[in-house]
C-alpha cells in the first residue's frame, strides 16, 4: 500500500515529540548515568615495584640461583654467610708513566706496557695485566694516553672485569708511535670467591664506569656471557659525582647474578661480614 503524505507527517511529528521529551529529561533530570568502567586488569601476580618477581626477592629463590649457577661452573654452592662476607679490597693511586718492557707492581698486580703488531696491520700499545695471586680478582686500571689517535686500532679480546688466578689479560690501549705516553692513574682490586668472579665477569664494563677505550674487546671468562644491562641516567650521574663507586657496583654484582637482580641506588659495599641480608633489594636493609 503506498505511503500517503498524511502518514509521513504523522511519523515526523511523533519523532519530533520523542526528541523534545529526551531533551527535557536531560535538562531536568541531570546527566544520564553511564555504566561503570570495568576494573583495571590486575598486575601479574608476584611482581614488585622494581620489576623483579616477588619470589625472586626471597632468600629461597636467591639460594636456588646460587645452587644453579655453582653447578654451571662445577663448584659447590656457597652458603649465605659466605656470600655476605666482606670482600678484600686494595687500591694504589700512584700515578706512573709506563715505559715499554718495564713492569710495575701495583695493588698485587703486575703491569707491563708492550708494543705489538695488531691484526689490522697497525702497531698498538698493549697493557699486560697479570694476577700472580691464588684467587680471582675484579680490577680497575684506568690509564691516560698522550694521543687522540686511539680509534680504529686493533682490539684484543680480554676480560675487562676479572682476572683469574695466575692469569693475565692484554688490553689494547692505543695506536703506538714513538713518543706515546701511557700513564697509569691507579689500580683497584677486589678479591673474589669463584662464584663471585663468575658473576662479575658477566657485567658490562660500561655499567661500572669503565670507559669505552678500556672496555673494548670484553669477553667474560669461563662459561659466562655479557648481561643485557644499561645504567640509568640517574645511576650514571651518581657515578660521575662519586656517589656510587666502582667498588660499590662490583660488590653488589659479586653477590647477585646480573641476569636477575638490579643494582639498588642506595647499595654500598659491605664494610663487615653479614652487614645486610641477601638478596639486597631496593629499599631493603
Amino acid at each position: 500500500m503506498p505511503v500517503s503524505d498524511l502518514h509521513l507527517r504523522v511519523g515526523a511529528g511523533a519523532l519530533a515529540l520523542a526528541l523534545v521529551g529526551l531533551g527535557a529529561t536531560l535538562r531536568f533530570c541531570g546527566d544520564v548515568s553511564l555504566p561503570a568502567l570495568p576494573p583495571r586488569p590486575a598486575a601479574p601476580s608476584g611482581t614488585t615495584g622494581d620489576g623483579l618477581s616477588s619470589t625472586t626477592a626471597t632468600v629461597q629463590a636467591y639460594e636456588a640461583y646460587l645452587a644453579k649457577d655453582a653447578a654451571r661452573i662445577g663448584i659447590d654452592p656457597p652458603t649465605l654467610a659466605a656470600m655476605a662476607s666482606k670482600l678484600p679490597y686494595r687500591i694504589d693511586d700512584t700515578r706512573t708513566t709506563l715505559a715499554p718492557g718495564q713492569p710495575v707492581e701495583r695493588a698485587g698486580l703486575r703491569l707491563t706496557l708492550e708494543v705489538a703488531d695488531g691484526e689490522l696491520g697497525d702497531r698498538i700499545a698493549v697493557l699486560s695485566i697479570e694476577n700472580p695471586g691464588a684467587v680471582p680478582v675484579a680490577y680497575q686500571v684506568p690509564t691516560r694516553v698522550s694521543s687522540q689517535q686511539c680509534t680504529g686500532r686493533s682490539i684484543l679480546a680480554q676480560d675487562a672485569m676479572v682476572i683469574e688466578p695466575r692469569g693475565r689479560v692484554r688490553r689494547s690501549e692505543c695506536k703506538y708511535f714513538d713518543g706515546l705516553n701511557v700513564t697509569l692513574e691507579r689500580v683497584e682490586v677486589i678479591e673474589l670467591p669463584p662464584l663471585a668472579a663468575y658473576y662479575v665477569s658477566q657485567v658490562p664494563p660500561a655499567y661500572v664506569g669503565i670507559e669505552p677505550r678500556l672496555a673494548a674487546g670484553h669477553k667474560p671468562s669461563g662459561r659466562g656471557h655479557v648481561c643485557s644491562l644499561t645504567a640509568s641516567q640517574s645511576l650514571r650521574t651518581q657515578i660521575e659525582r662519586g656517589e656510587v663507586s666502582w667498588r660499590d657496583l662490583v660488590d653488589f654484582f659479586a653477590r647477585h647474578r646480573c641476569e636477575t637482580y638490579q643494582f639498588p641506588k642506595e647499595y654500598r659495599y659491605f664494610k663487615s661480614d653479614g652487614e645486610r641480608r641477601l638478596p639486597a633489594m631496593a629499599g631493603g636493609g
